[in-house]
Order: C-alpha cells, then structure tokens, then sequence
C-alpha cells in the first residue's frame, strides 16, 4: 500500500470546513477568521465568515503566513499539510481525491489550554497527528 497523494484542498472547497472548525472554537472565534489573502477572504466572506483581525484563528497560505500568525498567538488553518511542520495547527486537504482534516497533536494541546475548542464534529472526522 502506497502513500495517499496529498494535494491542496482548493480554496473554494475550504469555507464549509472552516466555519465548522470557527464555530466549535468558542464565542471569540464564530464565524471569525483572520486571512491576509485577498482570494480567500473572499472566498470565506461568500461563506459567511467575517474576516477579522482580532479573531484568534487565522488562514494562511504560506510559511511567511503562519510564522506571521505564529508570532500573535493565532491558531492557523491552511490547506498544505507541509505548513503544520511550519507551526500551523490545522490542515485541510485533499488525499486520493478526497477532503481530510489534519491536527498537530502539541498544537492542538496549547490552544485547548488557551480556551480554544475542538468540537466533537471536527474531532470525529480529523485526524490528530
């Protein structure tokens, strides 16, 4: 058995995901997401996500991203598993064609303590690495 190929999940794929994720994460957090790129939101405003700066969970699309949300304590989605190596905390992809949810286990751990929640839903279908 093979390596699943992991590939991006598309952006235009990643609102309902995120609202799910924004919306068991505690009051601070419903349907509030930090993002420093235009497309996506763009994308999550047509979700019904508000972009938000004093949101404690943030989207980034690259290194430069997650270190940038990193430094102000966000808890930083993205949609390449190789940026949880980079300190993001949750990725959305895609493998053998199909959306998964990855979670750093420290990560995940340090928000926890900080009050940031991990909702049943989500725990149900991510998988905690």
């Amino acid at each position: 058995m093979g390596m699943a190929a992991t590939t991006k999940l598309p952006i235009k794929d990643l609102g309902g995901f995120i609202k799910v994720i924004t919306a068991g994460a505690g009051p601070k957090c419903q349907g509030r997401l930090d993002c420093l790129d235009d497309a996506v939101a763009a994308e999550m405003k047509s979700h019904g996500l508000a972009i938000d700066v004093r949101s404690p969970i943030a989207f980034a699309v690259n290194v430069v991203q997650v270190r940038t949300f990193n430094a102000v304590d966000k808890l930083v989605i993205c949609n390449d598993k190789a940026l949880l190596k980079e300190g993001a905390t949750v990725a959305i992809v895609l493998e053998d064609g199909r959306p998964v949810i990855y979670i750093d286990r420290n990560q995940k751990k340090s928000f926890e303590e900080a009050g940031i929640l991990f909702s049943d839903t989500l725990m149900k279908i991510a998988k905690v690495i």
